[in-house]
């Protein structure tokens, strides 16, 4: 049992430390033109994916994103009594940008009517306030 007692005192964790801590670097200095292979590897697949991604997939995430926040906004104005002119004119001006019509750009079909329903809804909503501020009945 004395035997047992002693044993952790005579292991030198130091002398271990050092020996894990050499044998790291002894790893890394071994192995230091791999690790730099694989991540020049990385970066330039990294590269090759951007350059390489079509343009029209960045268009369609336009279209797209341009398209649910018209759906959104019609959401919104079909609750409400009426629109502000300056708030028509901008939502007006936002319609004839390229990037949210499918028209002007290269869309699947789904996409293209989903973006034509959203931008005939937005015109009639338009309109509609447009005729109750004509004619004065809010």
């Amino acid at each position: 049992m004395a035997d047992r007692e002693a044993a952790p005192d005579r292991v030198d964790f130091r002398r271990m430390k050092r020996e894990a801590r050499g044998a790291r670097i002894e790893f890394l200095q071994a192995n230091w033109d791999t690790f730099l292979r694989s991540v020049l590897a990385a970066a330039i697949g990294v590269v090759l994916i951007a350059v390489l991604l079509p343009e029209h997939w960045f268009k369609h995430r336009n279209v797209l994103g341009a398209t649910v926040q018209m759906e959104r906004l019609a959401k919104t104005l079909e609750g409400a009594k009426t629109v502000a002119p300056d708030t028509a004119k901008e939502i007006s001006r936002l319609m004839q940008r390229p990037q949210s019509d499918c028209s002007q750009t290269d869309c699947d079909i789904a996409l293209t009517m989903r973006n034509a329903s959203a931008r005939s809804r937005l015109k009639f909503l338009l309109e509609r306030n447009l005729t109750a501020e004509a004619t004065g009945s809010r």
